[in-house]
């Protein structure tokens, strides 16, 4: 009998059954907090979207300011404005957040999301004071965009190019990589189109 260490046991489960056919793993596992994410931020959008309350929710620095409207610094990154950026961000954000949880663990991935989106919602209060927005109104559109931030630059550090010359385009190759980018930059971009 041979003991094992935690990890060859760990590794010896994830490992399909000898003599069986390909297993099924539920997407979601080892992701728990990311299946949270997902499904509450588009039922979130649902509730928002029947209610009519995306305005209401939504990082406006004056109505932050002047009114003393403090929720708007926990609600502006809940849930997507449009139906638009809702599917294109769940396509970008999913893999990306599920991907990232499994390698880091739960906890670990939670702490830098809680982070992240204090960090970057206390940033751009900062900028707005200090750059007041020159049509004297509004902020941004409600949206996980700090997660976003985060989950492209965990991709672009930890993912390796596997296809450097993917595909071509006037000249210039492009690997694999740039589909996500450019899905990044559709979301980013499509903010409060296809209303």
């Amino acid at each position: 009998f041979i003991l094992l260490s935690q990890n060859t046991r760990t590794m010896a489960a994830l490992l399909p059954p000898q003599g069986h056919g390909a297993v099924h793993q539920p997407w979601f596992a080892g992701a728990p907090l990311t299946r949270i994410i997902a499904c509450g931020t588009a039922l979130l959008y649902a509730l928002f979207e029947t209610n009519h309350v995306h305005p209401d929710l939504s990082l406006d620095y004056d109505r932050l300011i002047a009114d003393g409207e403090l929720y708007r610094l926990f609600t502006c990154n809940l849930t997507f404005a449009t139906v638009g950026e809702l599917v294109m961000g769940m396509i970008l954000l999913v893999p990306l957040m599920r991907r990232y949880e499994r390698e880091l663990g739960t906890a670990k991935f939670g702490t830098m999301l809680v982070f992240t989106n204090v960090g970057a919602t206390f940033l751009e209060l900062c900028l707005a004071a200090l750059f007041p927005p020159p049509d004297g109104g509004g902020g941004r559109h409600s949206g996980p965009y700090p997660t976003i931030g985060a989950m492209l630059y965990l991709f672009h550090v930890y993912a390796p190019r596997l296809h450097p010359k993917f595909f071509g385009l006037v000249g210039l190759h492009f690997s694999e990589k740039s589909l996500t980018y450019g899905l990044a930059a559709q979301v980013v971009l499509l903010q409060g189109g296809w209303a």
